[in-house]
């Protein structure tokens, strides 16, 4: 077995099981409304509007890139791994609300049954998973630390 095919199957391995895609389905909804509100609760803390602007996804970076800094993740009770799934989140929702050629989907793993993700679904099929913006400080060339931007445009607007 080749080393990309080792690293395929740990992905999949690492995604959560469920016993149809009704259930993932059913989850990840209620997972996509969950992230929403803790995100907008934790913004609101700190006076960000969240209107699914450009000028949002550059504020709520920038708010991640704060508590990196400072390590104070802890503070508001998050991990930074979660944070970035709410980044994620936020993103997809401003995504669709921007062009409504993209949607939520849940789809099995390809290489591990029983196993599901959440993704951004364009009309194409091109799939961007809910965690792109995970240990969004360890991008490279993410020195303007605008990525969650910058793909916006790249990704979503040039669509």
């Amino acid at each position: 077995m080749t080393k990309g095919v080792e690293r395929l199957i740990k992905s999949g391995m690492s995604k959560k099981s469920f016993s149809s895609l009704e259930d993932a389905e059913n989850y990840y909804f209620l997972y996509i409304n969950f992230l929403d509100n803790k995100i907008r609760d934790i913004c609101q803390k700190y006076n960000l509007i969240l209107d699914y602007s450009l000028n949002s996804i550059k504020a709520i970076e920038k708010l991640y890139f704060d508590f990196y800094e400072k390590n104070e993740f802890a503070q508001i009770n998050i991990s930074r791994d979660e944070f970035g799934k709410m980044l994620g989140i936020y993103w997809g929702k401003c995504a669709i609300n921007y062009n409504s050629e993209y949607t939520w989907k849940v789809k099995e793993d390809w290489f591990v049954k029983g196993k599901y993700q959440l993704y951004l679904e364009d009309k194409n099929g091109n799939l961007i998973s809910y965690e792109i913006f995970c240990n969004l400080d360890e991008y490279p060339n993410n020195k303007p630390k605008t990525r969650m931007y910058r793909e916006f445009k790249k990704m979503i607007m040039s669509h």
